[in-house]
C-alpha cells in the first residue's frame, strides 16, 4: 500500500463529492480525504503500489481541478 499526496484546488465538499463515485469504482484506491483548511486543498490517497500519480493527476484535471504532487 502506498500514501500519494496532491496539491489540488478543489474547495467544498460538494465539489469533492463527485470524486467520491470516481475514487469507489477505482480499483487501486482504498481510501482517500481532502484536508479543506489547509491552503493547497490536499488530497490523500492510500492506494495499491500499482496506482501511478500521473494516473490520479489525469483523473482529477478530466474532471476540470488543478491536481499536482506534492514532494514529501
Amino acid at each position: 500500500m502506498s500514501l500519494m499526496i496532491f496539491k489540488t484546488n478543489i474547495k467544498s465538499r460538494r465539489k469533492a463529492r463527485m470524486f467520491g463515485a470516481i475514487f469507489r469504482r477505482h480499483p487501486f484506491i482504498y481510501t482517500w480525504s481532502i484536508d479543506f483548511e489547509d491552503v493547497d486543498k490536499v488530497l490523500r490517497i492510500e492506494s495499491a503500489s500499482d496506482l501511478q500519480s500521473d494516473a490520479v493527476v489525469q483523473l482529477v484535471t478530466n474532471h476540470g481541478f488543478i491536481c499536482e504532487d506534492l514532494p514529501d
